[in-house]
């Protein structure tokens, strides 16, 4: 029991990091000498040291080696003949080591030599899945590598009191091992979905390793990395619930709110400005306080060192307001050198931020919890839709939150990832917003150079900036600096942006810039370069596979320039036909040329390589639609769905495709997916109305018609559909009332008889009524009071009845009516319903407004030259008169009985049988 109590101290320190102390107690007897010291430099960012103590490493990289060949083979005899415990042991501390290496040298520095590790055969083209392209900065590919051998390939080579931290270093590696990719692959999309769900399972049956459990954030940690990996993929559902359960651990308070303020400096009146208020439990800022008095220490050497104060890292607010503003405007920098330096706004007007009338509710904050509220705004910018303001303002405020909160903390307690993630993500967002764009860039500027500094000699510095690198979301240094390079293009900055995309060797950037700088030539000269360096001697004889594909990815790139299909094809080709990029542009060359038959196929071969990627899906769908191939489109639009459930469009084009193959209920069924994600888009409101009246569901129908009325206004009514609608709402609800036929002395509003008649909430008739109430407070529209008079008068409600009539006829006497043949024909026709409606009142009050009504719509037929010899206007006339008579006799004849209040109402349901 201690043996086991004490290894999972160790492990669990190594996935905390910072040097949890507490959680070593009685493991000093226990490790041999060398697993102690390999666990000790791992700890502390000795990565590179930590690999050369161990038997494991040197057996497959000898001092001196400078490639490893067949690394598999020597991971796996390794294994076959060192099976002890601190064989296994060893084994994870090596695993961990080269995972926190590769995080190093590609994510948060310090900035490591190429050659302190042996490289693989074909250098990062071993890294390949997929036949996707690696990105040309990667390094120290050959740890990443190590890592997945060990991890992956050796999985039983392990014991069961190791497997959950075997399980959680295997996600780590590959959501790095995702990160060198431009594009999602399907190999680590599911490894990583199952890794994730193992460990979630683990947590959620609370039977995690005790250090674990026992740790107060560590559990929050785990589901904050597997809601990254879920994002990642774009299962949305999966990400979220992780979230939700990390701040369930944690308990942290987050509340988005409204508080009087000012944003300018000239502002007079206060306005409500959004607020983020976040606060901490007082158990989990009691262990982030524990942790981080020993970061403190290390910083505070480190100061020393640089020469700089105790303390102090440029960000302290201690100051006066005017003093701190002064010096944000000169900008203020770091002395320290572990902190990037932040930008100033430099704004003639725009406060830094707010300045609020009151205090906001938020309190002391730990790690952790940060963390939380940074994945939160990340993840909500993911799901808000394009022209979202409101949503992008509020994502925005979440992260603005986060680095107006670091000034707060103390040196020791403020983590590195976290501070550098939300400068990253305010730089990105604020980019496209005027009065912040000089401010972003020089931010990006910042963080871009960030890793040039030669650290190695300090490698605690290394352990430091990964202290909460894994739920941080933070960008690979090579997506930093295309973000830089992309805001000098957006800048017009073009040769500063063509330098930076150069050394990424980002080739259709490159294209680009080269052409908007009037160089196409020469960067076309400088590719065929490439192309000749990278040829085989003899036509058709390569070295390895590797050259095969960098010279297909040239050739892509050469087409790229000069808009050839026939230089894709090649490219695809000499790959081998694995090389899914080729077989992509192939297809968007015909796609964009509307050659849809095409590129059908072309799109075929690539997924055929790499089957999750959602935009060759999604454009083989819509060459399909075109093409009427009703089976592929809808294969297309069901595996895009499947990848991304949160793509709207792409459930909306599936629900077209099912209503072309006759499918109704599976069309509504994914329109309802995509209003949840197109919420604006009155096409698609429009098309879940249409079909779920086609499959006569009212509710559905009902929620179609008021959110396209809500978003079109006058626009979105159809009157045949509303007739439609209101139709079958009568036909559905009939059966019902005849059960319950009223007695005429009843005499209540249309609710009471609604109730009566047993038609009360979830009722079709209820849903309906409901809808077009609020439907007609929104716009007046004849066909929508039309609606209403006839469930009125279904419910025998003729009073109100009466009123929607008359509203119903008002909206159709547009000006000039009456010298319009159709719409006189539409007057007359609810003028007959109108005065129908009046005798079924028995009121002679209503009696003479008839009278005054069909008087009145008399003279202005007759005196319109147009529609006196249109006989179904003559037709429509005299029934009109008919009606007025028959009004007149009823009332008599009831004021003569002087019994009206005692007779019963006539038996109207034969009528609408």
């Amino acid at each position: 029991g201690e043996m086991v109590s004490g290894l999972e101290g160790f492990h669990a320190a190594l996935l905390l990091l910072p040097p949890s102390e507490f959680l070593f107690s009685g493991t000093s007897k226990i490790l041999n000498k060398k697993i102690k010291t390999i666990f000790h430099l791992v700890r502390t960012g000795a990565y590179l040291r930590a690999l050369q103590k161990s038997e494991l490493y040197q057996s497959i990289a000898p001092r001196g080696s400078t490639k490893v060949d067949n690394l598999q083979a020597k991971v796996k005899s390794w294994c076959d003949a060192n099976t002890s415990e601190d064989d296994k042991l060893e084994a994870l501390a090596v695993s961990a080591a080269c995972v926190r290496l590769f995080m190093q040298a590609n994510v948060t520095g310090p900035q490591v030599k190429d050659n302190i590790l042996p490289t693989l055969p074909s250098n990062i083209e071993d890294l390949v899945l997929s036949g996707e392209d690696v990105s040309p900065s990667t390094r120290l590919g050959l740890s990443l590598m190590l890592a997945r051998a060990i991890l992956v390939d050796n999985f039983s080579f392990f014991p069961s009191s190791l497997e959950f931290y075997v399980l959680w270093w295997s996600a780590r590696y590959a959501s790095l091992h995702q990160l060198v990719f431009k594009t999602n692959v399907a190999e680590l999309a599911e490894f990583s979905f199952e890794t994730w769900r193992k460990i979630c399972e683990i947590l959620d049956s609370k039977k995690a390793p005790k250090a674990v459990k026992d740790h107060p954030t560590l559990t929050a940690q785990a589901y904050l990395e597997a809601s990254q990996s879920h994002w990642t993929y774009y299962r949305t559902k999966l990400a979220n619930e992780a979230l939700d359960k990390a701040k369930k651990f944690t308990g942290v308070k987050l509340n988005a709110t409204g508080i009087m303020g000012k944003r300018t400096m000239f502002q007079q009146e206060s306005k409500v400005q959004l607020v983020v208020e976040i606060a901490s439990k007082p158990r989990t800022l009691q262990a982030d306080k524990k942790e981080s008095l020993v970061w403190k220490e290390i910083v505070d050497r480190h100061i020393k060192k640089a020469g700089g104060s105790e303390g102090k890292t440029g960000m302290e607010e201690s100051k006066p307001d005017s003093e701190v503003r002064k010096e944000e405007e000169k900008g203020e920098k770091d002395t320290s050198g572990l902190y990037p330096p932040v930008a100033p706004l430099n704004s003639d007007y725009l406060l830094n931020k707010p300045k609020l009338d009151k205090d906001s509710a938020s309190g002391d904050t730990c790690a952790v919890d940060r963390a939380i509220l940074l994945l939160q705004s990340v993840h909500k910018r993911k799901v808000t839709m394009l022209g979202d303001v409101i949503g992008n303002a509020e994502s925005l405020e979440y992260v603005r939150t986060v680095v107006n909160i670091l000034p707060k903390i103390p040196s020791g307690e403020r983590s590195w990832s976290i501070m550098v993630a939300s400068l990253y993500y305010r730089s990105m967002w604020e980019a496209g917003d005027r009065e912040y764009s000089t401010r972003s860039l020089a931010q990006l500027e910042n963080l871009s150079f960030l890793h040039e500094k030669n650290s190695e000699e300090d490698e605690i510095v290394a352990s430091f900036r990964q202290s909460t690198a894994y739920i941080s979301a933070l960008p690979p240094i090579w997506e930093l600096r295309a973000a830089l390079a992309d805001g000098y293009q957006k800048m017009n900055m073009l040769q500063s942006a063509l330098k930076e995309f150069t050394k990424l060797e980002s080739w259709p950037e490159v294209i680009r810039c080269s052409i908007l700088l009037g160089r196409k030539a020469k960067a076309e000269e400088l590719l065929q370069k490439e192309i000749k360096n990278h040829s085989p001697a003899e036509e058709g004889k390569y070295k390895n596979r590797a050259q095969k594909r960098m010279l297909a990815r040239l050739y892509c790139f050469l087409g790229m320039i000069r808009n050839d299909p026939a230089i894709f094809a090649k490219a695809w080709e000499i790959s081998g036909k694995s090389y899914p990029k080729a077989a992509r542009l192939l297809a968007a060359y015909h796609y964009n040329r509307k050659e849809y038959k095409e590129s059908i196929g072309h799109f075929r071969d690539a997924l055929a390589v790499n089957p999750v990627h959602i935009d060759s899906w999604y454009k083989q769908g819509v060459a399909a639609f075109e093409t009427e191939e009703w089976e592929t489109a809808k294969n297309a639009f069901s595996r895009v769905v499947s990848l991304d459930r949160d793509n709207g469009q792409a459930w909306n084009n599936l629900a077209a495709v099912h209503l072309h193959l006759k499918n109704h209920k599976e069309a509504l069924g994914a329109l309802e997916e995509a209003t949840k994600h197109k919420r604006r888009n009155w096409k698609i409101w429009e098309n879940y109305l249409t079909t779920a009246l086609h499959l006569k569901w009212i509710p559905q129908a009902c929620r179609g018609l008021s959110k396209s009325i809500e978003l079109r206004r006058r626009e979105a009514i159809n009157s045949e559909v509303i007739d439609l609608m209101t139709l079958e709402t009568i036909t559905q609800t009939l059966p019902i009332i005849k059960e319950k036929a009223m007695d005429k002395k009843v005499s209540t509003t249309t609710e009471e008889r609604v109730k009566q008649l047993g038609l009360g909430p979830g009722s079709v008739f209820q849903l309906y009524y409901t809808c077009l109430q609020k439907c007609t407070d929104l716009v007046s529209h004849p066909a929508l009071w039309k609606a209403r008079a006839e469930l009125s008068e279904l419910v025998f409600d003729y009073e109100s009845a009466v009123e929607f009539r008359e509203h119903h006829l008002k909206g159709l006497q547009v000006e000039g009516w009456e010298e319009k043949g159709e719409t006189a024909v539409d007057v007359l026709v609810a003028a007959i319903s109108l005065v129908a409606a009046y005798l079924k009142t028995n009121d002679a009050n209503h009696t003479t407004s008839a009278r005054l009504l069909v008087d009145s719509l008399e003279g202005r037929i007759s005196k319109s030259e147009n529609l006196e010899d249109l006989v179904e206007v003559r037709k429509l006339s005299a029934r009109l008169q008919d009606s007025i008579k028959s009004a007149v006799t009823t009332v008599t004849a009831t004021v003569e009985e002087n019994s009206e209040e005692q007779s019963t109402l006539p038996d109207y349901l034969a009528d609408w049988a």
